[in-house]
């Protein structure tokens, strides 16, 4: 196994250990997209025949530990050459090829998985990262957090900005977006309730990083009729003031709206000590004040109707502005 570096590169190859390597030969080897269940073919094993299929599951990080490999048996393996068992990420069904009853050297076959062959239930994420303003793809990087530890990481194809990955299921992920000259993005993905296969598409919409511009900000929220920040609001805020402390020449403008159910003076009091607090936090984060302007608009801009429950929590809301892009810095 061989390990992506920060910079692209790759770790040196890692064997996997006597519990999978023999005196023979192993080859075609097939990770699951649950990344613990590997398939793969070996002669050095007692089998049916002169290749054999074998499954085993990892059991820590270290890829060193691994269950005892499991011949998957004469519904798969023949007295030939049987290798390259491959599945998708719904784990339904498995593709091989083999040489037993073939029309040629060897041909490939599809055949259902039994229950104590497949790998751990996964969620397949897929959709379009676009430009927020023109719908226009954009070759963006994918990636999911669990628990602020990053995960599977996916490149979307720039002529089309699609995207797909894999998640374990049972958990709550937040997918993050980033591309050069836009504001990175995230998007929260529930799992908790999920126990069967599942797709999901998210499709993720990312604003440009240029004078003028408007951004809204999620998962920010405040103690009710309160400036208090609470804690869920963090992660959204530092992933603000990493974005402006590795972008001094970008100057924004933080604007607290409300909706209209509230006195004018009163929503327009209570916008400005959110958007006060807001960038209160960013400079404690380490943000230049000069970086950082903040401004109450109340009710006057709303976005939605204030005649739905959704509309209002639309309305009530905080975003930036960009006033100021150095492109020198």
């Amino acid at each position: 196994v061989s390990f992506q570096q920060s910079d692209g590169s790759y770790s040196a190859p890692k064997n996997l250990g006597p519990q999978i390597n023999t005196a023979g030969d192993e080859v075609t080897p097939f990770l699951a997209a649950d990344g613990k269940t590997l398939y793969f073919s070996t002669d050095g094993r007692p089998g049916y025949g002169r290749n054999d299929i074998y499954m085993t599951k990892r059991l820590d990080d270290s890829w060193q530990r691994w269950s005892r490999p499991l011949n998957l048996g004469p519904a798969v393996n023949t007295e030939n050459w049987d290798a390259y068992y491959t599945l998708p990420a719904k784990g339904d069904f498995a593709y091989f090829t083999s040489y037993e009853d073939s029309y040629g050297s060897g041909d490939i076959f599809r055949i259902a998985i039994p229950p104590e062959q497949m790998p751990d239930v996964v969620a397949l994420i897929k959709g379009k990262v676009i430009d927020a303003k023109t719908n226009a793809p954009i070759a963006a990087t994918v990636a999911y957090e669990s628990d602020s530890v990053a995960q599977e990481v996916a490149q979307t194809n720039p002529a089309t900005g699609s995207y797909q990955l894999v998640a374990d299921i049972g958990q709550q992920l937040v997918l993050l977006a980033q591309a050069n000259g836009y504001y990175a993005i995230t998007q929260p993905v529930d799992l908790t309730g999920v126990t069967e296969y599942e797709e999901r598409v998210v499709n993720l919409a990312m604003y440009p990083i240029k004078k003028g511009e408007v951004v809204p900000l999620e998962d920010i929220n405040f103690e009710a009729n309160s400036a208090t920040l609470t804690p869920d609001s963090y992660r959204e805020l530092n992933r603000v003031a990493g974005f402006l402390l590795g972008q001094p020449g970008v100057v924004i403008e933080i604007g607290g709206h409300t909706n209209n159910r509230c006195s004018s003076t009163y929503c327009k009091q209570l916008s400005a000590s959110r958007a006060e607090a807001v960038a209160q936090y960013l400079k404690a984060q380490g943000v230049p004040n000069e970086q950082v302007l903040h401004k109450g608009y109340g009710k006057d801009k709303p976005i939605d109707t204030n005649e739905t429950e959704e509309g209002r929590q639309r309305n009530q809301r905080v975003e930036f502005t960009v006033l100021e892009v150095d492109q020198g810095n």
